[in-house]
Order: structure tokens, then C-alpha cells, then sequence
């Protein structure tokens, strides 16, 4: 059975650190008894790692039990890291967020913008608040409100910063989780015969059904309408949409073209099109906690993820370290240097901060 040797290494790993759901256990679970090379590797991992096991462990904090020795850390290597150099190029690459990302990043806390232009610091106001016409309730990271007064229909802002995410529940009922660098423009009535919203960055959405009042998500370049679902939504790279399917049904709309989505498959959209492929659970809502999964990731990749986190810059200083492949996870909830100490370990690449502290180099 020929399976993904990333896939794999993140699942083998996963499995002794304890951090895999229960629908990953069973899928590894099953490749170790059917596939010999993989059983192999897995009684390889294990026969490496100290008498007393990891399971407790959580992957972040792989790095205190490899550090204790040598053969772990050589073998760990092979399994998650897939070192490949491809092309020789002379120009150091520095990534930043992306512009409309720095504008909603500008500042480092959640901020509800009414339509009337007041803005209220959701990081400081907490419990119930007043906003005109409607009364807001702020807690535990999450904002509900009921209008007071006549219906709403002005549009609201609420933006998420660098490192943060944010809950909101709207007037219909329906639930929209944003992620960092996000913003989710609203009004707090929804009236006519439809039910509108628009969404820049990251989110998933929970959507109330409601047959008479179909759910329009407006995304830059395109829209997604439905019922009642379950989905995640994603147009932090610039041209490209994606909106991952969790449960119920969505039909993703680019210019003329419409493409229906069944659950489990992520739309892609972007200049060229729609394109429709499975995706990783794991993977595209491990942010909702907190954490983002690599697999098989190059530094590119990772050097587009680590300024929307931690509100760093990053610069590839050496084209001969940016091919190379890392398997693992960063949590936003601990210092950037966890990460850092485990990329380090796993891998031969060098980093560090600049004087400033705020760009980091990869050499």
C-alpha cells in the first residue's frame, strides 16, 4: 500500500507524542498492520525512544525527550524531516504579512467597529457593553449580542489580530470562529431574504439554518452560499479562496462559474478556476487550537505562517536551507522559541533574530 511519507511521518509521530484524534489512530493503527515498512519504521521509533515512553507528551515538547539522545534525535530525523535541495537561488527572501493582512493586524486587539464608526476593544471590554441599539455580552473569548432598539442593518467590523482568535455568534444563531490576522464584516440584524456576511483571512462558520434565508459568505473574488452547514473558509494567500467542507452542502461561486462541495472535499479557487480535492481535517482546523500542522513543508511555507502567529518578519538568508522539508506542529499559545528549538533540532537549519528582535533569519 503506497501512502504519503509525510502523511506517514506525522502519523508515527503523532501516535508516540499522543497528539493524533481518534480518526488518525485507527488510519495508523491499520497501515502498521497491514504494511510491513511501516510496521518496521514504527518498531524502529520505538525500540529508539527511552524505556519510559513519551505518550504523555505533547508535540511540541518532543524536543526535551529527543534531547536525550543522539539515536533519537538521528532517527526522528528521518522520520520527519525530508531534507530535499532543489535549485540554487542568490536573492535572500524576506516574508511580511500581506497588505490587506497588516491593515487588519495594525492593531493587537480585537475591535468591534460599529456601523456608526465607534469602536469597542473587546480585549479590555468584557461582560455586558453597550453599543446604541444593541447590548453586547463579551465572555470567554466569545461575543454575543441582542439588539435592543429597531433592526440593525448597518454593517459592523469585527477584527481579529496577529496571535489571536475570536468567537462571535450572530442574530440568526449562527457561530463563526476567526482566526489572527481575520476580519468579519456584519450587521447585527439580518433582514430581506437573505443573510449576508463577508470574511477576509481565516474562519469556520456554523451555520443556522434557515430555508427562506439563504447564508451568502462574500470572500474576496468570490462567495459561497448555503443552507445550514459546517465549513472552513480561508483567503489568506492573495488570489486563492478555499473553503473546506465539514458537513451539509455549499456551492462556491468564482465570476460565472459555480461548483457544488460535498463534505470532506475543499474547493480551491482561484485566477485559473475551481479545483476540488479532499482535505485533512488535522491539518485545516488544528488552528482552531491553537496549532498549525506541517507536513512535509518547506520553509516558504512555513515563512508565511510564522509572521501571521507571532507578528515577526521572516528572512531566508541561505537558498540552500529553503527546500527543506519539516514535518511537525507550531502552537501559538507558547513562545515562538519552542518552535524555533525544535526546527533547530530536527533539522540542520540555523535561526535567529535580528538586533531588533523582530525579523527572523533563516541561514
Amino acid at each position: 500500500m503506497k501512502q504519503d511519507d509525510d502523511k506517514i511521518d506525522y502519523l508515527l509521530a503523532g501516535k508516540i507524542a499522543g497528539t493524533l484524534d481518534s480518526t488518525e489512530l485507527i488510519e495508523i493503527d491499520m497501515l502498521i498492520a497491514e504494511d510491513n515498512t511501516i510496521h518496521e519504521r514504527w518498531l524502529a521509533l520505538n525500540n529508539a525512544l527511552p524505556a519510559d515512553g513519551i505518550s504523555e507528551v505533547e508535540w511540541a515538547d518532543l524536543t526535551t525527550v529527543l534531547q536525550k539522545s543522539k539515536t533519537n534525535i538521528h532517527l526522528f530525523k528521518k522520520l520527519a524531516v525530508a531534507a530535499v535541495i532543489t535549485g540554487v537561488c542568490v536573492t535572500t527572501l524576506f516574508y511580511f504579512l500581506p497588505k490587506q493582512q497588516q491593515q487588519i493586524a495594525n492593531n493587537n486587539t480585537i475591535q468591534l467597529t460599529l456601523s456608526n464608526g465607534q469602536v469597542i476593544d473587546l480585549s479590555k471590554e468584557k461582560g455586558d457593553v453597550a453599543a446604541g441599539d444593541a447590548q453586547l455580552n463579551n465572555t470567554q473569548h466569545t461575543l454575543t449580542y441582542t439588539v435592543t432598539g429597531k433592526e440593525k442593518t448597518g454593517i459592523n467590523s469585527l477584527t481579529v489580530p496577529i496571535g489571536k482568535d475570536y468567537k462571535i455568534t450572530l442574530d440568526d444563531g449562527t457561530e463563526v470562529w476567526l482566526n489572527s490576522a481575520s476580519q468579519l464584516s456584519f450587521p447585527f440584524s439580518f433582514t430581506g431574504n437573505t443573510r449576508e456576511i463577508s470574511i477576509n483571512g481565516e474562519a469556520y462558520l456554523k451555520i443556522a439554518k434557515d430555508e427562506k434565508k439563504p447564508f451568502i459568505v462574500h470572500l474576496p473574488h468570490n462567495s459561497v452560499q448555503v443552507l445550514g452547514t459546517e465549513f472552513n473558509v480561508n483567503s489568506y494567500d492573495s488570489g486563492v479562496v478555499k473553503v473546506a467542507l465539514v458537513q451539509g452542502a455549499v456551492n462556491v461561486i468564482n465570476g460565472t462559474k459555480t461548483v457544488s462541495v460535498q463534505p470532506g472535499m475543499e474547493a480551491v479557487s482561484n485566477a485559473n478556476g475551481i479545483s476540488m480535492e479532499q482535505f485533512d481535517k488535522t491539518r485545516v482546523l488544528g488552528w482552531k487550537k491553537g496549532i498549525y500542522y506541517f507536513y512535509g513543508a518547506d520553509l516558504k511555507e512555513i515563512s508565511k505562517v510564522l509572521p501571521r502567529w507571532f507578528g515577526i518578519n521572516v528572512s531566508i538568508d541561505n537558498p540552500i536551507v529553503m527546500n527543506k522539508k519539516f514535518a511537525g506542529g507550531v502552537d501559538r499559545n507558547q513562545p515562538i522559541s519552542v518552535f524555533i528549538e525544535n526546527l533547530k533540532m530536527v533539522t540542520d537549519i540555523e535561526c535567529s533574530f535580528d538586533e531588533k528582535n523582530n525579523t527572523l533569519h533563516f541561514k
